[in-house]
């Protein structure tokens, strides 16, 4: 169970739900006492006497209902009128000096409705019948509380005290305790009912507070707890022990909360179980307890953690603790309970008011220093009190003080009331919980809807206050409670309501919350002015707009609100249309968020609306959200072109994308050219997506792009290459005539000129296509982009025709990358190697080439060709990484016999035009690093015929000693793969003889059946015959290709496997 929650200890400000109501004043009762030679038996057996004498109640000083002060003030006793006496009540006449009065008080009283029973010290019983006057009447003392005469009896039990009282109106009966008995009386006429016998040693008695007739109660003995009826007769129904008595009892039903003389528990009358609550210390204080309604829910007090301090525990029928706690600085003389409130009565002459379900202190009452109280009494039925002349409102008094002397009354007002009354001093929080309290507790939205209206209506009001005090938030929170009308709500919004939002609410009490109130920035003013009336000018505009966004923050939310739930029935388009136009002022992700959920905006209005906003973006949205392809797509189209803007356009890739969803080719086809024209590579896209390109023919729109827009042609055939993966020749060598063409159109001698001039001025060691490469990208030289892409195209395509494409390269020769690159396609390559080494000096593309390219006569047709020339970063690699790449660019080759060769004839084909080339001295660092990189291709002795005769023999001693190295290596791996040899050989010779020497001699016939083999059973035909056998099948022969498919498994042949030729 959770830490229950505590009350406060300090009573809030504001309107109190109780006020002090006197019901009778200085009760002097004082009664008239024979003389001590007239026994008590004389007085007994007289019935004039049994009224023992007069009552002189001085009542008469009694007050208005509409007194509202914490303390009765004392009325003059002078003033008061002396009751008439009636016949039965008459004292006898006696003489004043053979009597004498006693001083008698109040000890038990009953409230039930306009009767009051009072049960005094010295064993009376007296009844008071109220008449309260209504306001409006034309008497003088209009309001007062007027009594009649009053009726006594004495209970005939010795001047004992009566201790307890209880009115059952449904019986019509009134039961009395006094001296531990218990007897009965006609509640009109205080006779003793002769069917009913008094009940003795009793310790406590209570009613059950579910009135039934006949009326169900219990009676506390010493040692059993009996369960009774009350109708004309009282009849015992059960009896459950209880071996400590009970002090106190209170019954809601079949459940009992008692208090013994050591501990509260709780007792199910029908099951007879008990469940122990907590005990107490009787010498500190006296057990207390009260019933919470009809719920079978108690309040009992126990004492607190701090000194004297007390607290108020409740628990359900079944002995849990529910609620949370009260506490009380003191123990309580006594408690009583009067929906939704706790009345504690301390020894400080105050009662200290709780509310049950928030467990706070609403009120603290004074009582007069004069007054005496003893305990509070709960009414059996509720005294109605009329507004009087200084109260506007009506009450009841369910509660009673029971002072020494006199009777007061807890009037409290009505619960709509004290509602109204915290509203009206803008408690609005606590009113708001008092109502739901209410609502919870007295299930009032079972009264046909009316109390459901009543509390919707109250929460509205509420929402207003809040509105009222700048505190949006709360003011939505009981707004959507209250299910406001989104209209009322909207009329404090001039920039987004009309006339007819007000005019069409039908609710009188609404409409004069919307007129009280006004609009938002009056509410707003109107706060500023109140709270920072000597802030600067901009502080309070800055706070303004704050406040202001707040408050159309508030708006927005409740209209979403209202939108999805049933107040929003009927709304819904006005609804939408109202959040539509706030957004579109400044909150763009919640209007595309609008405008993307299942709304109810009409066209003409959002159309309106975006369009004044000029949110054309939106708005193509919402086109498109109503499935309105044309216009979206027009909007698109205004906007691609600039003749509309908005930041929050996506481009033409956007109107790719809704086109790709669109099922008319006719309107596919319209908008593409047009997006064609506006953006060629993004029209393009409209026949590439994948949800698409299905649906047209790839000639078709070939031949539209070459009719209309020949520049975006080779995007197309880019896509159809590299995304789809056609191998189609012609679309191929297609493509390569197009960046041919675009690199003959872009190409003069001078610019390529210039290109091969800054290639051949580079420090660094780069291929020549990555230098191009790099000059596309980082200047944007179109020239150079074009032969890049032609480049790579070469090198990545082995389905283009060539011969058109070299065709057409002649007419520049300068281009010698490309020229290179078609003589390797061509298989001429010796004449690209020196193209590449003569004519561009690109050294490393040359070494590469040689590397990677395998003639296509010498090895098998690959799938996906190697690179013939190989970007390398733009950074500059230095020599050590130059060599280590080019290994690897080697050692990924295609390997084999004829791959070797071929690569290794490259190599020296390479290596003789650098020794070969005029400037050969410069190119002594090449030659060297290509002997180091590719030294194990290379013949030493043939290098060394080549190398020039002034070299110094010591540049090429790393050559030289890893060619040795490499000899000496290969030399002796033959040596050992020869000794390997031989000894595999001995063995298997060894194997042949023992097989020999274990199967025994088997003559060969050629027309013996013995002479087939078992497993193809065709003759041995051999000549000389050449068969196998096996160990484990002396008998059979095989021939040598039967046997290689019928090697059993098996640990048994492994010996047998070896295969002896028989000839």
């Amino acid at each position: 169970m959770s830490q229950p929650r505590r009350s406060t200890l300090t009573a809030p400000a504001g309107p109190t739900p109780f006020k002090i109501f006197p019901i009778a004043q200085q009760l002097s009762l004082e009664e008239v006492v024979l003389p001590s030679n007239t026994g008590p038996s004389n007085a007994a057996s007289n019935p004039a006497n049994n009224a023992a004498a007069s009552i002189r109640a001085a009542t008469s000083s009694l007050f208005r209902v509409g007194q509202s002060t914490s303390s009765v003030s004392t009325p003059n006793p002078a003033s008061s009128p002396t009751p008439p006496t009636t016949a039965s009540s008459a004292p006898a006449a006696l003489s004043s000096g053979a009597q004498h009065t006693v001083k008698s008080s109040v000890e038990a009283v009953q409230l039930c409705g306009n009767n009051v029973f009072i049960g005094t010290s010295e064993g009376y019983v007296l009844h008071y019948a109220l008449e309260l006057e209504e306001a409006d009447s034309d008497r003088e003392d209009k309001g007062d509380v007027q009594r009649k005469i009053p009726l006594k009896r004495f209970l005939g039990m010795g001047r004992k005290a009566v201790d307890d009282i209880l009115a059952v109106p449904t019986e019509s009966k009134l039961v009395a305790l006094c001296d531990s008995s218990l007897t009965f009386y006609d509640m009109d006429t205080l006779q003793p009912v002769s069917s009913i016998q008094r009940i003795s040693g009793v310790m406590s008695f209570c009613g059950d507070r579910l009135l039934h007739s006949p009326m169900r109660f219990c009676v506390g003995k010493r040692r059993v707890l009996s369960v009774m009826l009350m109708g004309d007769t009282v009849t015992s129904e059960k009896e459950i022990p209880m071996p400590d008595g009970a002090l106190i009892l209170q019954r809601v039903g079949s459940i009992v909360c008692a208090a013994d003389t050591g501990s509260y528990k709780i007792i199910n009358l029908n099951t007879a179980e008990t469940i122990p609550l907590f005990s107490y210390d009787r010498a500190a204080f006296r057990p207390t307890l009260t019933c919470i309604g009809e719920t079978g829910e108690f309040l009992v007090v126990t004492a607190g953690n701090q000194a004297q301090s007390a607290l108020g525990v409740f628990v359900s029928s079944s002995g849990d603790p529910v609620k949370g706690t009260l506490q009380w600085p003191m123990v309580p003389k006594s408690i009583a309970y009067h929906f939704p409130y706790i009345a504690a009565l301390l020894r400080n002459n105050t009662i200290h008011i709780h509310n049950i379900f928030s467990q706070d202190l609403v009120q603290i009452i004074k009582l007069p220093s004069n007054a005496e109280p003893r305990y509070l009494v709960e009414a059996s039925f509720e005294l109605d009190v009329p507004a009087g002349n200084e109260s506007r409102n009506p009450g009841t008094v369910r509660l009673v003080v029971a002072c020494r002397e006199m009777l007061l009354g807890l009037k409290m007002s009505s619960l709509d009331f004290q509602v109204n009354e915290l509203l009206e001093a803008k408690k609005v929080e606590r009113a708001v919980t008092l109502a739901e309290d209410i609502v919870q507790a007295q299930q009032m939205d079972n009264d046909g809807g009316a109390g459901r209206l009543k509390l919707q209506k109250l929460y509205q009001r509420a929402g207003f206050l809040y509105l009222q005090e700048t505190l949006f938030e709360e003011a939505l929170r009981v707004f959507k409670k209250g299910q406001l009308d989104p209209r009322a709500l909207l009329c404090l919004f001039p920039a987004y309501s009309s006339p007819a939002d007000f005019t069409s609410i039908t609710d009188q009490d609404l409409l004069l919350l919307i007129q009280g109130v006004g609009s938002i920035h009056k509410i707003v003013d109107t706060h500023f002015n109140t709270e920072y009336p000597n802030a600067d000018s901009d502080t309070l505009e800055s706070f303004r707009v704050a406040l202001i966004a707040n408050a159309k923050d508030v708006l927005v939310k409740y209209l979403e609100f209202a939108r999805d739930g049933p107040i929003g029935m009927g709304r819904k388009e006005e609804i939408d249309a109202t959040l539509l136009r706030i957004h579109a002022d400044d909150d763009l992700k919640s209007l595309y968020t609008l405008l993307d959920s299942n709304h109810h905006i009409r066209l003409e209005d959002g159309e309106a609306i975006l369009s004044e906003a000029k949110r054309y973006h939106a708005l193509s949205l919402l086109y498109q959200k109503q499935g309105l392809i044309s216009q979206c797509l027009d909007m698109w189209m205004k906007l691609a072109s600039g003749e509309v803007a908005d930041p929050d356009f996506g481009g033409t890739p956007q109107i790719v994308g809704y086109l790709s969803t669109v099922q008319d080719d006719d309107i596919i086809w319209k908008y593409a050219k047009a997006l064609l024209k506006l953006d060629a590579p993004q029209g393009i896209r409209i026949f590439t997506t994948a949800t698409d390109e299905a649906r047209f023919k790839t000639d078709d729109v070939i031949s539209y792009l070459q009719q209309h827009h020949p520049d975006s042609v080779s995007a197309y055939y880019e896509h159809l290459i590299y995304q789809k993966g056609v191998e189609d020749e012609e679309r191929h060598t297609s493509l390569a005539m197009i960046y041919t063409d675009r690199v003959l159109d872009l190409s003069t001698e001078m610019k390529v000129a210039a290109q091969d001039s800054e290639f051949k001025a580079l420090d660094a060691r780069r291929t020549f296509q990555s230098f191009i490469s790099s000059l596309a990208d980082k200047t944007g030289d179109k020239l150079a982009n074009a032969r890049n892409k032609l480049m790579r195209f070469l090198n990545h395509s082995d389905k283009i025709s060539l011969m058109p494409v070299k065709s057409k390269l002649e007419a520049v020769p300068t281009l010698y990358a490309e020229h290179a690159i078609l003589l390797g396609k061509l298989g001429e390559h010796e004449a690209a190697l020196r193209i590449l080494v003569t004519d561009m000096r690109d050294f490393m593309g040359a070494e590469i080439y040689c590397s990677s390219t395998i003639p296509t006569s010498l090895t098998v047709k690959r799938s996906s060709p190697i690179p013939l020339l190989v970007n390398t970063p733009n950074t500059s690699p230095t020599r050590d990484q130059d060599n280590k790449r080019l290994s690897r660019v080697s050692m990924l080759s295609t390997t084999g016999p004829e791959s070797d060769v071929a690569r290794r004839t490259l190599l020296f084909q390479l290596f003789t035009m650098y020794v070969k080339d005029e400037k050969k001295d410069e190119l002594a660092d090449e030659i060297l690093r290509l002997l180091g990189v590719y030294g194990g291709d290379f013949d030493a002795v043939q290098v060394l015929k080549w190398i020039p005769d002034h070299w110094s023999l010591n540049m090429l001693v790393p050559f030289i000693s890893a060619s040795s190295r490499r000899s000496i290596h290969v030399r002796r791996e033959v040596t050992a793969m020869k000794a390997l040899a031989r000894g595999e050989n001995l063995k298997v010779n060894n194997e042949y003889v023992d097989i020999h020497l274990e199967t025994p001699a088997m003559r060969i016939s050629p027309a013996s059946p013995s002479s087939n083999c078992a497993k193809c059973r065709l003759p041995i035909n051999d000549s000389p015959p050449v068969f196998c056998r096996y160990l484990q099948m002396p008998d059979e022969i095989f021939h040598l290709h039967c046997r290689v498919g019928n090697v059993e498994n098996g640990s048994g042949m492994t010996r047998s496997r070896r295969v002896s030729e028989i000839r």
